[in-house]
């Protein structure tokens, strides 16, 4: 066995203290180095409870053998060693713990931004282990230690070896972490850096799943015959396309094709970087959110009413649900884990911020449950839209194997009806229920079919509405949305393409109407309107994205998530339309501020 010499600690200067976990060999604790630099080092102490035997003592010691080549930012540090019986290993201490149980307990305190760090923090590390030619072989959350909320550092070097030629490592017989590993290590017990990548991806689906382990429910047996069938993981619900992306490369079946380290640690720092910038935009969206407008309540013209955002947990259900980051004041735009932080790079939110967003929260639930009570009351029940009851140029948005028109035109009423308000997830409702709007831990409400209602809101803004076409071109994406609602369920792949086409034509319109409208009004608020476009294109494009992934995985388990998450961006979509005509509304009264005579 190579000398541990160099690293050789008295144990005298070694403070042993609580148990803080459970390792290979025996317990870890929590301890205290004492040396003449610093008399109160917190440091981790790994015991090996039967070192009696030497081949026992080797197989310990070999972990602190191989830290000792490692100097990196996110590589758990080696400190030192003890030789002589009870044998210890003494590491660096990270004082939050395993990542897979802090994610479990800060849920709902964590941001997607904070996320991705963890992921490419990791990627640095795993980038500086391929340098040096070494294997991991067991990239999991439960082997990646915290040391703060924005520093993650991979840990537990046990199965790890070095590659003496640039072939790959064969693992003799033992016990193997099958669901993280690649399946050539499953099936040959083959590990290559290029395994590594291929456990690294499933860390990052553990990591923004908030700790869950992959395949759960599967048997370790059952798990190639999974892969080999092509099943990968599904996107996790707060998962940005790219990622998952990105996640998938890694789960390559052929070794060849996945990504190396090197490039993996430069998409993740891009999509990290467009992250924190989607924030910002976001931050900034949610300032002006927080700005409230004085409305005439005696005002007889309507506004649309604002679609409620999905996953945003009810008054009265809210377990299993989660607020949708990219159009709130939450991380990310593809429904987030409820996070309450200023997302960037891990910092938390001050105590008293924190509580103040949640009152607001609190009280905008709130006000919409009244809202919906209140509609509850004067709704008519002979008073419903037909599935194609929506006055609109069908144009050449026909399916490829349909000549079926998505709506058929009938006449206008004769005042501009807003659309009803899709109810929050969990949230009883006399408008019934998005289905696909759920939590994706629910079970999936195969096809439900949703009549679109209209229903008279009371009014908003004291503004005339005769010939506002933003509202109108605002009214038709909305009404846009809640007919691909009704109809995405049941249908087939071929017809996802129309519906979107048809969500697509409607915000097309609606944003050509705004350019025009733009120019009429102050220029201190073209960039909040321009910023609001910006947002409503990116949420179309998210839509495209998550109607690819259910067109690819058509017949196989992961189709209905898909689906799921495609409504989930429609929604989305809707939310922030109306937040477009908010926007508009308040630089039409700051423009009628501005020309009243003094």
């Amino acid at each position: 066995m190579p000398s541990t010499r160099d690293y050789e600690i008295q144990r005298e200067r070694i403070e042993l203290g609580r148990c803080i976990g459970e390792g290979q060999f025996g317990d870890v604790h929590q301890g205290v180095y004492v040396t003449p630099e610093n008399p109160a080092m917190a440091v981790a102490i790994k015991t090996c409870k039967n070192c009696t035997s030497d081949s026992i003592r080797e197989k310990f010691l070999q972990e602190a053998l191989t830290m000792r080549q490692f100097d990196h930012p996110h590589i758990v540090k080696l400190i030192g060693v003890i030789t002589e019986n009870p044998v210890w290993i003494i590491m660096e201490l990270c004082t939050q713990g395993e990542l897979r149980s802090f994610l479990q307990v800060r849920k709902y305190s964590l941001d997607l931004a904070s996320l991705i760090l963890y992921a490419y923090q990791l990627s640095t590390a795993l980038a500086y282990l391929e340098s040096k030619r070494f294997v991991h072989r067991d990239i999991a959350a439960r082997n990646v230690l915290v040391s703060s909320t924005d520093c993650v550092k991979l840990g537990d070097f046990g199965l790890s070896r070095y590659m003496e030629d640039s072939t790959y490592y064969k693992a003799s017989k033992g016990k193997l972490p099958i669901k993280w590993m690649a399946p050539e290590s499953i099936n040959f017990r083959r590990f290559t850096s290029a395994s590594d990548v291929w456990m690294f991806g499933v860390c990052m689906w553990e990591i923004l799943m908030h700790g869950i382990k992959p395949f759960q429910g599967v048997k370790n047996n059952d798990v190639i015959g999974r892969i080999e069938n092509g099943e990968r993981l599904p996107m996790p619900p707060n998962c940005p396309p790219t990622l998952y992306s990105l996640m998938t490369k890694c789960w390559a079946y052929d070794p060849s094709r996945r990504p190396r380290f090197t490039e993996l640690k430069a998409q993740l720092n891009t999509i990290l970087e467009e992250e924190k910038l989607q924030q910002e935009e976001r931050i900034r969206m949610e300032s002006r959110r927080q700005v409230t407008v004085s409305w005439d309540s005696g005002g007889s013209d309507e506004a649309p009413p604002k679609p409620s955002r999905p996953g945003y947990p009810s008054p009265r259900s809210s377990e299993g649900f989660y607020p949708s980051p990219q159009h709130m004041i939450q991380p990310n735009h593809y429904q987030d884990s409820g996070s309450l932080d200023m997302r960037g790079m891990g910092q938390v939110l001050p105590a008293h911020l924190m509580e103040e967003r949640l009152i607001r929260q609190q009280q905008e639930m709130e006000e919409d449950q009244r809202w919906l009570e209140k509609e509850e009351r004067f709704l008519k029940p002979d008073v419903r839209l037909s599935r194609g009851s929506i006055d609109r140029e069908d144009g050449s948005l026909q399916g490829p194997a349909s000549n079926q028109h998505i709506y058929q035109p009938v006449g206008k009423p004769d005042h501009a009806a807003p659309p009803k308000k899709p109810p929050r997830p969990g949230a009883p409702s006399h408008l019934g229920s998005l289905a696909s709007l759920n939590s994706p831990v629910d079970s999936y409400n195969e096809g439900v079919k949703i009549q679109p209602q209209e229903i008279s809101p009371p009014p908003t803004a004291n503004l005339d509405r005769s010939n506002d076409k933003v509202y109108e071109n605002v009214t038709g994406l909305v009404k846009a949305v809640i007919e691909m609602s009704s109809k995405i369920q049941p249908a087939p792949p071929e017809e996802y393409v129309p519906m979107v086409k048809e969500v697509g034509l409607a915000l097309r319109t609606l944003l050509a109407t705004v350019d025009e409208t733009i120019l009429v009004l102050p220029a201190s608020t073209h960039r909040e309107i321009e910023m609001a476009q910006k947002l409503l294109n990116s949420d179309l494009a998210e839509l495209i994205n998550k109607m690819k992934l259910a067109q690819q995985y058509v017949m196989t388990s992961l189709q209905q998530e898909y689906k799921k998450q495609m409504l989930t961006a429609a929604h989305a979509l809707a939310v922030d339309a109306k937040n477009l005509l908010d926007v508009i509304d308040q630089a039409r009264l700051k423009s009628l501020g501005q020309s009243r005579p003094h």
